[in-house]
């Protein structure tokens, strides 16, 4: 009988031990006093400059009363609360400003667009409501620009933008427009975005070539492309391993690859 209970008892005093304000998770307002909860065991902090009389919360990370915008417990600097609206990933706008979020801190929501009416976010093709994170939507954009955060891409035509998801784990942000193909913020050489496709998380074509990304022993990443490789028969034939193979040769990892011997 002990051996059945124990694993219950055990849960009711890891749940016991926590007390009820350590579970809690994002806004509540208590006497009069608008809090912040996150963290586990949770971790209480006072939103200053809050009215608890007319203070709503947004979502998890958001909330507003009737003269500010709240981002965790400190204020979105010159965010109008009647138009305030949260986007998609790390962007939110109202009626003056697209707005990213940068590190936690007072000035972790900061101003990037100054066309709020044309300010979206640019969809992950991959996304799926069964499929859905917020670090899939990488990019923002008005008429003007393209945004990554902070990061503005002076090249970048907003109309064709689009982003490209890669292998989790490769360590840069993959995208496309009419002209060029970026990755790590900057244009790949002499790579045509016109023509620029997927064929997997680990390789990519356009007009003239098979490209694809090498991770070396430290883990760095780089990308490269397949010379020899024939663009006519190139097919890949192990997407979990990254394994690709054309008329001549077989490629892994941004290079040559030889299967191991079989017994």
């Amino acid at each position: 009988m002990l051996r059945k209970l124990f694993p219950f008892s055990l849960l009711g005093f890891l749940f016991g031990s926590c007390n009820v304000e350590g579970l809690k998770n994002g806004y509540y307002v208590e006497s009069d006093t608008v809090l912040y909860y996150s963290g586990f065991p949770a971790h209480k902090y006072i939103v200053q400059g809050a009215d608890a009389s007319t203070f709503k919360t947004i979502d998890k990370y958001y909330g507003k009363d009737k003269n500010h915008v709240f981002y965790r417990e400190y204020i979105v600097k010159n965010a109008d609360p009647a138009s305030f609206k949260v986007l998609e990933g790390f962007y939110s706008k109202d009626k003056n400003y697209g707005y990213a979020v940068g590190a936690n801190g007072p000035d972790a929501v900061f101003i990037i667009s100054h066309e709020p009416e044309f300010f979206e976010t640019v969809p992950n093709p991959e996304e799926t409501s069964m499929n859905h994170t917020a670090e899939g939507i990488m990019y923002a954009r008005d008429r003007q620009h393209v945004y990554h955060g902070r990061y503005i891409f002076e090249l970048a035509d907003p109309d064709s933008f689009e982003y490209i998801p890669m292998r989790s784990g490769s360590g840069y942000d993959l995208a496309r427009d009419k002209k060029y193909v970026y990755w790590n913020q900057k244009p790949i050489a002499g790579v045509d975005g016109s023509s620029f496709e997927k064929i997997s998380n680990d390789y990519f074509k356009d007009a003239q070539a098979i490209w694809s990304t090498h991770i070396d022993n430290r883990g760095n990443s780089s990308w490269v492309i397949l010379k020899d490789a024939d663009r006519a028969t190139f097919k890949v034939i192990d997407t979990e391993r990254g394994i690709a193979q054309d008329k001549n040769h077989m490629y892994k990892n941004g290079d040559f690859y030889t299967p191991p011997k079989t017994q």
